[in-house]
């Protein structure tokens, strides 16, 4: 087996697993009140009513379906790795689709911190809950090179419609 075919399986079957063990705990999280997080917003998640856990369940859930959306773009990019389509048309779409994903991935988590700080701080009398809107170096930097990422996976998709255009006129 070629290594970029052995590479691209491993790295299958390793996105396969991520997904399940990132769903899993973010719902053991959630529904069973277990502090699985070093986040500060989640440290007292096993105090918070039902109804208030699975308010934080459905922001956390949102920001699962991007992850997931991406993990499964990511295995079909691994799906045509092994097929040896490394340079093609839609090794460049799903590239670009990736790098969009992690775009809105890393665009989502400011609001879910947000969101997270005013629900964990639902059950807590008047005056004792708390809304904390914040961007830190770490999410600055993720947008940052995200954004660069779409921005050089559609060069990459435009260099090879050009490419495929040069190929039709020689």
């Amino acid at each position: 087996m070629n290594p970029i075919k052995k590479y691209a399986h491993i790295l299958e079957i390793i996105s396969y697993c991520f997904a399940g063990i990132i769903i899993s705990l973010t719902y053991i999280q959630w529904l069973l009140g277990w502090n699985l997080s070093s986040d500060p917003f989640l440290q007292t998640v096993s105090a918070m009513p039902l109804i208030d856990r699975l308010l934080g369940l459905c922001v956390d859930t949102t920001a699962l379906v991007i992850a997931c959306y991406g993990i499964i773009i990511f295995i079909r990019l691994m799906k045509k790795f092994q097929e040896g389509q490394l340079f093609s048309s839609s090794t460049a779409q799903l590239l670009n689709k990736l790098s969009k994903t992690a775009l809105y991935w890393a665009l989502y988590h400011p609001l879910r911190n947000t969101l997270l700080s005013l629900i964990t701080t639902l059950h807590k009398g008047p005056g004792n809950r708390i809304i904390s809107i914040s961007i830190d170096t770490s999410d600055i930097v993720n947008i940052f090179m995200f954004t660069c990422f779409v921005l050089i996976t559609a060069l990459i998709q435009e260099a090879y419609k050009i490419q495929q255009e040069h190929d039709l006129t020689v």
